[in-house]
């Protein structure tokens, strides 16, 4: 009987690769980290999607605020128009009213701003 020595010498003289039992572990590794290159790529891949979704809803949420503020400030603006026509017009027929109105606020605000207590 041959000793594994001498089957070792056989099989390298005739060209054939010898595997010892860390050879079997090296190509589990090597497939392990082809698996794992493959799920990076696909990881890198599936972020760059998220990536681009996000920046999509990003935009959408964005023109939507921007929409929201303009027509804020378009009903703002037409509140404002419409007060300050009333104002005018409640100046018009009351002018002596406002007057003292006025002239009473200013006093009271005064009076509250002032520091002589």
């Amino acid at each position: 009987m041959a000793t594994t020595g001498d089957s070792n010498k056989e099989a390298a003289s005739k060209g054939e690769q010898i595997k010892g039992p860390t050879d079997s572990y090296r190509v589990d590794d090597s497939n392990e980290i082809d698996q794992l290159k493959t799920d990076l790529s696909i990881l890198r891949s599936d972020l760059g999607s998220l990536g681009a979704t996000l920046k999509n809803l990003v935009d959408k949420q964005s023109e939507k605020v921007v929409d929201f503020a303009s027509d804020a400030k378009e009903i703002v603006r037409s509140q404002a128009k419409a007060t300050e026509e009333s104002a005018e017009k409640y100046i018009r027929e009351r002018p002596l009213t406002s007057t003292l109105v006025a002239f009473g606020s200013g006093f009271v605000v005064g009076l509250l701003l002032s520091n002589k207590r």
